[in-house]
């Protein structure tokens, strides 16, 4: 069966406590979103970015279990630190460290306009690393398996 192309966005628009936003509602969003697509039939990416500064445990008692339960092609984080990291900007570092890997996650920082397409090449190279997998190119027009995408 062929798989088609899907990628999801969303706000984490949750909380603020402890000096960070609640990311793991734009997990949950996310996996509500995705159970319309089943990873049988499609090639799901999931592409999140922020500053890092996630509301105290939410990374590693929701985001990341939310992570490893939504089948994906590649789950990517973005960290935008313009100017540095900020204290309290932990998420990029814990998802990498218990994640990074795993063969599907891509974390990737930015901390100036001229480091995005740094970024994005790093996260599609990421998915070119695998068993197999496509090449950058091929991530990046999501012809990943060689079908025609929607």
């Amino acid at each position: 069966m062929q798989k088609r192309g899907r990628s999801t966005a969303a706000s984490s628009s949750g909380s603020r406590s402890g000096g960070g936003t609640r990311i793991s509602s734009a997990y949950e969003l996310v996996a509500e979103i995705l159970e319309e697509y089943p990873y049988s039939e499609w090639n799901r990416y999931v592409f999140a970015a922020g500053d890092s500064e996630n509301a105290g445990s939410d990374t590693t008692e929701s985001v990341m279990p939310l992570m490893e339960s939504i089948d994906a092609n590649l789950h990517a984080y973005v960290e935008t630190q313009p100017g540095g990291a900020a204290p309290n900007a932990r998420h990029a570092d814990e998802v990498e460290e218990a994640l990074g890997n795993t063969g599907n996650i891509a974390v990737a920082r930015v901390s100036e306009p001229g480091d995005v397409t740094d970024a994005i090449y790093e996260i599609l190279s990421t998915e070119a690393e695998g068993d197999g997998a496509a090449t950058a190119g091929e991530a990046a027009s999501g012809l990943t398996d060689g079908g025609e995408r929607r």
